[in-house]
């Protein structure tokens, strides 16, 4: 789904592409007491997009982003559950607040669910997503770099050996 917002600084509209893929940590929650109440602590990780400039139904500038949570938050979104959207969609603007606050730009809550609309700007902007996967994680602990000699170490060693023998010769 696809959230339509607008920034406060330009007031341009910005779209905010909700995207999910199985490299985030799914959503997690931790149930909490507050002030005598019991409820739930959610933590819902996710990565954003740079912006790109996009055109409106209008073809009025506007800024489209996508922001890409794990698949588990997305499917509970969609599935009837409007407390979750609304949890993810606003966790989707604060995100996007916390990059835009380096600009001096502010994107507002008040926003609309273009539930008709799969993503704006044609396909999601592709997004480098670093994974430690187990055997990355093995193969780093494994290899020590002690001992090891790169070819130009090689190289100067046998330079060294080559001057010094030319050394004794003489």
């Amino acid at each position: 789904f696809v959230k339509n917002k607008k920034q406060k600084v330009i007031e341009n509209k910005v779209f905010v592409n909700i995207c999910s893929c199985n490299h985030i940590e799914p959503p997690s929650k931790k149930e909490m007491e507050q002030d005598g109440q019991r409820g739930y602590s959610w933590s819902c990780p996710y990565t954003l997009s740079k912006g790109r400039a996009d055109q409106d139904a209008k073809k009025e500038l506007c800024m489209t982003y996508d922001i890409i949570f794990h698949p588990d938050a997305t499917a509970q979104a969609n599935s009837n559950n409007p407390q979750f959207q609304k949890f993810l969609c606003d966790t989707a603007i604060e995100g996007l607040n916390n990059f835009l606050k380096k600009y001096s730009e502010k994107a507002s809550f008040n926003y609309k669910v273009m539930e008709k609309m799969k993503c704006k700007g044609g396909q999601p902007m592709k997004i480098l997503i670093k994974v430690q996967s187990q055997s990355q994680s093995t193969l780093g602990q494994s290899l020590t770099v002690e001992g090891h000699q790169t070819k130009m170490q090689k190289d100067i060693e046998k330079q060294k050996s080559e001057f010094d023998k030319t050394d004794e010769e003489e």
